[in-house]
């Protein structure tokens, strides 16, 4: 397994041992919200980027708090990427610009495989969806997505099986080994690592949801990619924010969500499904939809649009 020469020396108040000056520059760049310093006393030498924030942690209870939880994962099972890719593919390949916005993103796996898919579109200007402005409400956890991304240091892990073969099998197309590879370890694990031509699409950034609307351009359509994440936020909010994003959205645009935010009726937190309040707003269920059936058979629509 690889394990970078530097992870031993983060910490839990979010400080990053940098052994080479420009990268701890770089680092503290991105990280707008940090600094560093150079540190000298052992059993570091080096240079210390610290973000300046404690750990966050959260309920479903206030506005904008969320769960510390990281459950996505690399292709993650509840959405058909290929099925996906096509509609895109079709919806998109007359559109010049498209923008792209990752909401709740994580630990960037679901965003990195967003970005492969793009990537593979047969459409000759996939550069119009880059980059993709992925955002979370964790300081700690952007700290890491951009930590990971100037190290070079992405790697994710699973155990399935059926997601070998699926990247055994976009791994064929010679430009994807440009992308990522993964290797199965003795346990049958996949070690899934990203590379920096599939990174640099991605930008990583603090950013709440629910105060953000008037952030997204609206002179282009958009992809509002925000999965598997409304569990975590006040029911309340909901009715107003959808029919602000739909004000805002330029037309063509689209939403696409997860099997959580339907199935498990916001684990029974809230009184109505999340799809429920996106209809209200004026968005309609796409006409191709890319949920797994094998996986949610009951799921009509993740994806809504703004026609």
């Amino acid at each position: 397994m690889k394990i970078s020469p530097l992870s031993y020396a983060r910490n839990y108040n979010n400080k990053y041992m940098v052994s080479d000056k420009k990268k701890a520059s770089s680092l503290s760049t991105q990280l707008n919200f940090g600094g560093e310093a150079e540190i000298k006393a052992p059993p570091y030498k080096g240079y210390m980027v610290c973000v300046g924030t404690k750990h966050e942690k959260g309920a479903v209870i206030k506005k904008g708090l969320v769960y510390n939880r990281d459950t996505t994962s690399f292709l993650r099972s509840d959405l058909d990427w290929q099925k996906l890719a096509k509609y895109l593919d079709k919806k998109y390949k007359e559109t010049e610009k498209v923008n792209v916005y990752n909401y709740g993103c994580s630990n960037g796996a679901e965003t990195y495989t967003l970005a492969l898919i793009l990537s593979n579109l047969t459409d000759k200007d996939s550069d119009k969806y880059f980059p993709i402005i992925a955002k979370d409400i964790r300081k700690s956890q952007i700290a890491d997505n951009i930590f990971n991304k100037v190290m070079d240091d992405i790697v994710f892990y699973d155990n399935s099986s059926k997601k070998s073969d699926i990247m055994t099998q976009l791994l064929a197309d010679n430009e994807n080994r440009d992308y990522f590879y993964f290797i199965n370890d003795i346990y049958n694990t996949q070690e899934i690592h990203i590379k920096p031509k599939l990174a640099k699409k991605v930008e990583f950034t603090y950013g709440n949801i629910l105060n953000d609307v008037d952030k997204i351009d609206s002179k282009a359509p958009s992809i509002i990619f925000c999965r598997n994440m409304w569990q975590y936020i006040d029911e309340k909010e909901y009715s107003e924010f959808f029919e602000k994003l739909y004000e805002k959205l330029a037309p063509n645009s689209i939403i696409i969500i997860g099997y959580y935010d339907i199935e498990n009726d916001a684990h029974q937190r809230h009184k109505n499904a999340i799809d429920d309040y996106i209809l209200e707003a004026g968005f309609v269920p796409s006409i191709s939809d890319a949920a797994n059936k094998s996986l949610c058979p009951d799921i009509n629509c993740l994806v809504f649009e703004k026609n």
